[in-house]
């Protein structure tokens, strides 16, 4: 993969910005992502969309569809897209209910300590914790980006501060390494004291933790998250996500002592293609969970 772009081309960027993201900067960073993978020059072109490089009919969403579609009109080959095909979940409720199902077996009434990555699964954890009877709180973990690309991960960053990188952020000088994880850092802590302002997080020693994610492409958000939890020593550390590329798969097995995944397809190009229904989730979203969860403790 090359780690140096010039940029995008205009072909490119006039596909972009006709596209209806609808606010949803995750979708557009997958993308992004994807095309600096499978390119080889200089600039992005449209060849290097998701849907040039594959007969696969593997894009559901409405993002997914009209990218398809104008890379199909640039290069005057307009293909039936099965929207349907892909979409494995009907939203995320729907993927929480079916990981709580088969949670429950193992660990309900055992009081686990559920943790949401947020902001995207904060509703699926709350599902989850109200199934298994357990407690909710978020891990707080955000991508350290490259120079120049802050779409492309070079590993993640936890909020006290424990951090690693994946292969491409070995060579990466250190003097950028270090800004841009106290930035990042700067930013977790912020949306601590954002989240739960009365308290800190919730200390996982020596229990169940179930760590909890709408979907893993890369795995190196999941990874810092169970690495960062590993370090309070719980006595069990499971991760549940709904779906995940084949290498994110492999990867979080190694970091978490058991996984639950529900799907892990062959051809994978972003998280919301297999969601029939990915809207974006905002910060209110996550502190209005949050505090009713702890109201309902109260009370």
């Amino acid at each position: 993969m090359k780690t140096s772009y010039k940029g995008v081309d205009s072909a490119t960027m006039r596909i972009l910005m006709s596209l209806p993201w609808k606010g949803n900067i995750r979708e557009l960073d997958n993308v992004l992502e994807r095309a600096m993978i499978l390119g080889n020059g200089e600039w992005i072109s449209p060849v290097d969309l998701p849907g040039q490089r594959s007969n696969k009919e593997e894009f559901g969403t409405e993002v997914d569809v009209e990218l398809r579609r104008q890379t199909n009109l640039y290069h005057g080959k307009i293909g039936v897209i099965n929207e349907e095909k892909a979409m494995l979940f009907q939203n995320r409720e729907h993927a929480a209910r079916l990981l709580a199902r088969r949670l429950s077996a193992y660990y309900k009434n055992k009081n686990p300590l559920v943790l949401a990555i947020p902001r995207g699964a904060i509703r699926m954890a709350e599902i989850i914790a109200d199934a298994l009877v357990g407690e909710l709180d978020v891990v707080l973990v955000h991508k350290l980006g490259a120079p120049g690309q802050p779409e492309l991960a070079l590993g993640a960053i936890d909020e006290a501060g424990n951090s690693f990188l994946s292969g491409y952020g070995l060579d990466i000088d250190d003097a950028y390494l270090e800004a841009e994880t106290q930035t990042q850092l700067d930013i977790l802590r912020k949306r601590r004291a954002q989240y739960t302002p009365s308290r800190g997080a919730i200390d996982p020693h020596d229990r169940i933790v179930i760590v909890v994610d709408d979907g893993i492409a890369t795995g190196s958000t999941m990874t810092a998250a169970l690495r960062s939890i590993r370090k309070s020593k719980p006595k069990k550390l499971v991760g549940a996500v709904a779906v995940a590329s084949p290498r994110a798969a492999r990867a979080i097995s190694r970091e978490a002592d058991a996984i639950v995944c529900l799907e892990v397809p062959a051809e994978f190009y972003a998280v919301g293609e297999f969601f029939g229904e990915f809207a974006q989730v905002s910060d209110e979203d996550v502190i209005a969970i949050l505090q009713k969860r702890e109201a309902k403790i109260s009370a």
